[in-house]
Parts: structure tokens; C-alpha cells; sequence
């Protein structure tokens, strides 16, 4: 189901996807590369480190399940929810998608809960 949700995601932005690897890691070691490629010394939930082009995507994302599970809690979401707005994220930046304006992140938010809301509608037409 990720897998047909992202390649529509891909489709919907004229993309396709050649290579996209999502790499589960500790807060620890997402922070390491966090500090070490981005120069960046703060906690996240999710890097992505695209390859290619916004119209084929390659790309690795790292993501820490534990930093996803701390937000649901923190923002009263769903785990499934957090963890799916988080891969999407990571996924929206390989298509050339920026966060780093308030403006910015307001049109990523709102793409990330188009498309949770995408999964959900499709997951549930498939039950």
C-alpha cells in the first residue's frame, strides 16, 4: 500500500521513482547525520538525501521511529498517522518541496495531510 501511495504521489508531481530507500535509525544516529551532512545540531524525525531529479526520484530517507512515535504523543496523533506524515515528508522534499519559511512549511503540512487523507481513502476502499 506505501508502495502504490508514494508512485501516485510520484505520478500526481509528473515523477517516477527509480530508487527510494527509507532507512530506520535511533534519534542517536539520526542526529549524527543530522550534524554530520547538514551541520545541523538539533533533533528531528526524518532526513532525506535526494539523489536524482524531482522527475526521477532517487533517494535515501532516514527516519527515527522512536522520534515518530515521541511526536504522535506530543501532537495527539496516531502513530500510523505521525509515521505516515513523515514518510511523505521526506518524500515531498525529493520532489522539490522546501520547508524552511513559514510559508514554506504551512504548503507542506497541508501536502502531507492531503496525503495521509489519500492513504487513508485508498486503504479503506481496498478493506
Amino acid at each position: 500500500m506505501l508502495k502504490e501511495w508514494l508512485q501516485q504521489c510520484a505520478f500526481d508531481h509528473q515523477a517516477t521513482i527509480v530508487r527510494l530507500e527509507y532507512n530506520f535509525v535511533t534519534p542517536d544516529r539520526l542526529y549524527a547525520i543530522n550534524k554530520a551532512h547538514l551541520n545541523h545540531t538539533t533533533d528531528t524525525d526524518v532526513i532525506t538525501f535526494s539523489y536524482g531529479s524531482t522527475a526521477a526520484i532517487e533517494a535515501e530517507i532516514f527516519i527515527s521511529y522512536q522520534m515518530v512515535t515521541e511526536n504522535a504523543h506530543k501532537y495527539i496523533q496516531s502513530t500510523e498517522n505521525e509515521l505516515l506524515r513523515v514518510i511523505i515528508h521526506g518524500f515531498l522534499h525529493c520532489l522539490g518541496f522546501v520547508d524552511n519559511t513559514q510559508q514554506t512549511k504551512e504548503q507542506m503540512r497541508q501536502l502531507e495531510n492531503t496525503w495521509i487523507d489519500k492513504f487513508h481513502v485508498k486503504h479503506h476502499s481496498n478493506e
